[in-house]
C-alpha cells in the first residue's frame, strides 16, 4: 500500500518540477506581446536553446549522477558526506573550466557564426546566458539532491522562490529595456544568482567541499558518455532551429519555437509517467523476470502510457488554439496553430523511446545511449537539412515528425542487448503510424485561417482511431459503467 507521505512527496516533486515550464508559459504572452518584435523573440529562443546546452555541460552531468550516489550511500552517512563533498567540488571545478574555455573561444565562435546578428554576439548577450546557465545547472544539481533525499518542503520553497523571481524580474526588465533581449536575459540572470547562492549555502553547510581523486575516476566513467549523449540529444532537439535561422529567417525560429512551447504540457505528463513506470521495469530487470512476465507487465503499462499521452494530445489540440487566440496578441504567432497537430503527434513516439531507454539507464550504460544518438542525430540533421532546402518552412515541420522513429530504432538496438521487451505491435507501432498517415494527409489541405476548426477535428479523429484500436479494453469498462447506471 502506498503511504500518504510517499504520495504527498511524489506529488510535490512532480508538480513543483513543472514550475520552470509553467513560468515559460506565463512569460510567453509578454515575450510575444507588443514589446519584443518577432525577430528579437527568435533571438531569445536561440539563447534559451543555448542555455539548455550549457546547463548540460556545466557540472559535468553530476546532477544526473547524484541520484545513484545517494541511493548507494544512504545507509553510510560518512561515505555519503565524502562523495557529496566531492560532487560539490567537481561540479564547481568543471563549471569553472568550461566557463573559462567559453570565455576564450566564445567570442570567436559566436561572433563568427552570428556575424550580422548583434543579439547573438558573445558580449554582452551570450555572456549573460553562459553565467545564468551555470547558476541554473548548480541549482538543478541541488534540486536532484532534495528529490533523492526526500525533502519536498525545501524543494517546494526554493522552486517557488525561483518561480516568483524569474517571472517578476523578467517582466520588469522587459519593460525596462524595451524591444531588446537584454530584459529577459537580465531577469533570468538575477533569479539565477539568488537560487545559486541558496543552493551553495545548503550544500556547503552540510557536506563542505573537497576533492577525491579516486571518486573522480568513477565520475568520469559515468558522466563523460552521458555528457556526449546530452549534447547529441540537444542537437537532436534543437538543431532544427539553427537550420531555420541560417536557411530561412530568425522570425521563423520564433514561430517554430512558439509551436513547440504549445506542446510542452505533454512533456510534464511524460515526466510523471516515467517516474511511475520505470520502477516497474527496473524490478523486472532486477528479478530477472521471464519473457512472459516482461511481456505482460510492459504491455500493460505501455498501453496505458500511450493512452494517457494520446489523451494529452487531444486536450492540447482542443484547448491550445483557443488559448493562443485569446492570450497571444500578435497574429503572427497564430500561424503556429496550422502545424500544431504534427508537433503534438511527434510526442507519441517518445513512449517507446522511454520504454527502451529504461534497461540502459538501469545498467548505467550511458555509453550505449550516446552511441545510439550518434546515428539518430546524424540522420535527423541530414533529413532536416534536405527537407528545409527543398520545402522551406514546411520541410522543418515534416522533418520534426518523420525523424522521431529513428530515435526509437537506435535506442532499441542497444537496449535489446540487455533486455528483450516484447511490445504490442498493433498499439505501439501501427496505431501511431495510422495517426501519422491521417494527420499528414489532412495537413496538405489545412490553411492558417482553418486552424481553430482543424485542430479539434484532428483531436476528434485521433479519439475515434484510438478507440478503435483499444476497443477490446474499452468494452468491459463501458459495460461496467452501463451496469452501474442500471442498478
Amino acid at each position: 500500500m502506498i503511504s500518504k507521505k510517499f504520495f504527498k512527496s511524489s506529488l510535490t516533486f512532480s508538480l513543483v518540477g513543472a514550475l520552470p515550464m509553467l513560468s515559460g508559459f506565463i512569460l510567453l504572452p509578454f515575450y510575444t506581446g507588443d514589446i519584443l518584435n518577432e525577430k528579437n523573440y527568435g533571438y531569445l529562443t536561440l539563447h534559451l536553446a543555448f542555455s539548455l546546452l550549457f546547463q548540460s555541460i556545466f557540472v559535468f552531468c553530476l546532477d544526473h549522477y547524484i541520484g545513484p550516489i545517494i541511493i548507494e550511500s544512504k545507509h553510510d552517512e560518512k561515505q555519503l558526506k565524502k562523495r557529496m563533498s566531492a560532487i560539490n567540488y567537481y561540479s564547481l571545478l568543471f563549471s569553472i573550466i568550461f566557463i573559462a574555455l567559453l570565455f576564450i573561444a566564445g567570442p570567436f565562435i559566436f561572433n563568427s557564426y552570428f556575424e550580422n546578428d548583434a543579439p547573438m554576439q558573445f558580449y554582452p548577450f551570450m555572456y549573460f546566458t553562459v553565467i545564468t546557465s551555470f547558476f541554473n545547472a548548480y541549482f538543478k544539481l541541488y534540486c536532484n539532491y532534495l528529490i533523492y533525499t526526500e525533502q519536498p518542503n525545501r524543494y517546494l520553497i526554493l522552486n517557488i522562490i525561483n518561480f516568483v523571481l524569474t517571472i517578476g524580474i523578467s517582466i520588469s526588465a522587459l519593460h525596462l529595456f524595451g524591444d531588446s533581449i537584454m530584459g529577459p536575459l537580465t531577469g533570468r540572470l538575477i533569479s539565477g544568482v539568488v537560487i545559486f547562492i541558496l543552493a551553495f549555502i545548503y550544500i556547503y553547510k552540510k557536506y563542505g567541499i573537497k576533492s577525491d581523486s579516486e571518486f573522480l575516476k568513477e565520475i568520469i566513467k559515468f558522466c563523460l558518455p552521458l555528457l556526449i549523449f546530452l549534447i547529441l540529444f540537444w542537437i537532436f532537439n534543437n538543431g532544427d532551429r539553427f537550420f531555420i535561422e541560417k536557411m530561412l529567417s530568425t522570425e521563423l525560429v520564433g514561430l517554430f519555437d512558439f509551436g513547440i512551447k504549445c506542446t510542452l504540457g505533454i512533456e510534464v505528463i511524460f515526466s510523471g509517467l516515467n517516474n511511475s513506470i520505470y520502477p516497474k521495469i527496473y524490478t523486472l530487470i532486477k528479478e530477472k523476470a521471464s519473457k512472459e512476465k516482461i511481456k505482460e507487465v510492459v504491455n500493460k503499462y505501455a498501453s496505458g502510457y500511450l493512452v494517457v499521452i494520446i489523451i494529452a494530445i487531444i486536450i492540447t489540440l482542443t484547448t491550445v488554439p483557443f488559448a493562443v487566440t485569446l492570450f497571444i496578441k500578435k497574429t503572427f504567432y497564430h500561424k503556429a496553430l496550422a502545424f500544431l497537430a504534427i508537433l503534438t503527434l511527434g510526442q507519441i513516439f517518445k513512449v517507446l523511446y522511454y520504454i527502451y531507454l529504461a534497461p540502459l539507464l538501469y545498467h548505467k550504460r550511458t555509453d550505449l545511449i550516446a552511441k545510439s544518438f550518434v546515428f539518430a542525430t546524424s540522420i535527423q540533421l541530414l533529413i532536416t537539412y534536405l527537407l528545409i532546402y527543398f520545402l522551406g518552412f514546411n520541410g522543418i515541420i515534416i522533418a520534426y515528425l518523420i525523424t522521431k522513429p529513428f530515435q526509437i530504432l537506435f535506442v532499441y538496438f542497444e537496449s535489446n542487448k540487455f533486455m528483450q521487451i516484447p511490445i504490442n505491435i498493433t498499439k505501439q507501432i501501427i496505431l501511431p503510424l495510422t495517426l501519422c498517415a491521417v494527420i499528414l494527409s489532412l495537413q496538405l489541405i489545412v490553411k492558417n485561417n482553418q486552424a481553430i476548426i482543424y485542430n479539434p477535428l484532428i483531436a476528434f479523429l485521433t479519439l475515434i482511431i484510438t478507440a478503435f484500436f483499444y476497443r477490446k479494453e474499452i468494452r468491459p469498462f463501458y459495460q461496467t459503467i452501463i451496469s452501474k447506471f442500471k442498478n
